[in-house]
């Protein structure tokens, strides 16, 4: 697979599904790619309707078009020796008819604004027998979806690994649909190919035509990193991990200051979720219910890199559960404040000493 930085890990889903659902189609208004062949065979071949067949007489409904398997392929794409847009993807050894490595193409799908996705719509490289080989073998086997809010940069997220069957070239075919186990909202949405069905490393992969589905987003919710309509534990450790690593990704940058650090925490946990440092589960108020959930999870004082969460303790952002994370949690002055949604933003103050280590000695033992 193609090496680049993205926001977060890839989750291990594969679903395909073959489906006559209809509605909210969006066509995207760009579209890139590593490499495309030329001579007609453009990654604009894409999006730009060429080789579907209406269905049934309903122009209206782009999804359920058939596409054709015209013999020199001049109505979709697949991979060559020119660039495309995104760099890399290219065997540059002079060759127009050698193929370049398909686990270095990825094709990037502008949808020229915010959009919650529910499906993916893909007809499949359907280019008829050539004589020497089976073209249909050309099609993608294997892939992986990522998504950004974002019109440029690389702040993607994984959304899943996925699959296509194989289709002959001997006949019109309708679209493959994915249906996403979960909506995700993503201006810009790449297909990070892994293999075609030909299972060569080095192999002409291609696709007939893309079209997604959904509904044109209200907004993208800040701070929400891993874009599930929610903001949860995963995003501020996502948060914490960027801080971490010391990268500076723009897309972390939550007070708009060009470096990602700990204020960008606080802003997170103060302004966007509206709860305070040591909220363990998120429930909108720092009690002793917190106490009980991280020292359930056992990660405190258990040592270097011992992965520790927001859920599991670690609210200083370093990755362990200590009596900084105490610290930390009491100078926010939350503590038994109830919803800071329904209170005056409190003065900072610190928990009596003695309490503090009472805690930390209660710690201890349970631990």
């Amino acid at each position: 697979m193609r090496s680049l930085r993205f926001a977060c890990c890839l989750l291990p889903v594969t679903i395909f599904l073959q489906s006559d659902c209809i509605g909210g189609a969006i066509t995207p208004v760009g579209v890139k790619a590593t490499s495309e062949f030329g001579f007609e065979i453009f990654a604009t071949k894409l999006i730009d309707g060429s080789g579907l067949i209406d269905f049934e007489d309903t122009p209206d409904f782009e999804l359920d078009d058939y596409h054709d398997n015209a013999a020199d392929w001049a109505n979709g794409w697949h991979s060559g020796d020119q660039d495309a847009g995104i760099p890399g993807g290219l065997d540059e050894d002079g060759g127009l008819f050698t193929a370049p490595l398909v686990d270095e193409q990825i094709i990037e799908f502008d949808l020229g604004a915010l959009h919650d996705i529910t499906h993916a719509h893909i007809w499949q490289q359907n280019q008829s027998g050539l004589g020497v080989f089976l073209a249909p073998e050309r099609g993608v086997d294997e892939f992986e979806i990522w998504a950004s809010p974002t019109a440029d940069g690389d702040d993607f997220v994984g959304i899943g690994l996925f699959y296509l069957h194989i289709e002959e070239g001997v006949q019109e075919v309708p679209a493959q649909v994915i249906e996403f186990e979960n909506t995700f909202t993503a201006q810009r949405i790449r297909f990070d190919l892994n293999s075609a069905h030909s299972q060569l490393d080095n192999e002409f992969v291609g696709l007939g035509e893309v079209r997604f589905e959904g509904t044109l987003a209200a907004a993208l919710l800040p701070g929400d990193f891993n874009l599930d309509g929610v903001l949860d534990a995963a995003d501020i450790d996502a948060l914490s991990e960027e801080v971490r690593s010391g990268t500076n990704n723009a897309a972390f940058d939550l007070n708009g200051d060009t470096v990602v650090n700990d204020a960008d925490r606080f802003v997170w946990v103060d302004d966007f979720r509206g709860t305070y440092f040591g909220d363990s589960n998120l429930d909108g108020e720092f009690n002793s219910t917190d106490f009980v959930v991280v020292f359930t999870a056992r990660k405190y004082e258990a040592g270097a890199d011992t992965d520790a969460t927001w859920a599991t303790g670690d609210w200083n952002g370093d990755g362990n559960f200590d009596s900084t994370d105490f610290v930390r949690a009491f100078t926010s002055g939350g503590y038994e404040k109830g919803p800071r949604a329904v209170q005056a933003v409190p003065e900072p103050h610190f928990l009596p000493t003695v309490a503090l280590m009472m805690i930390i000695v209660f710690a201890r033992r349970v631990v």
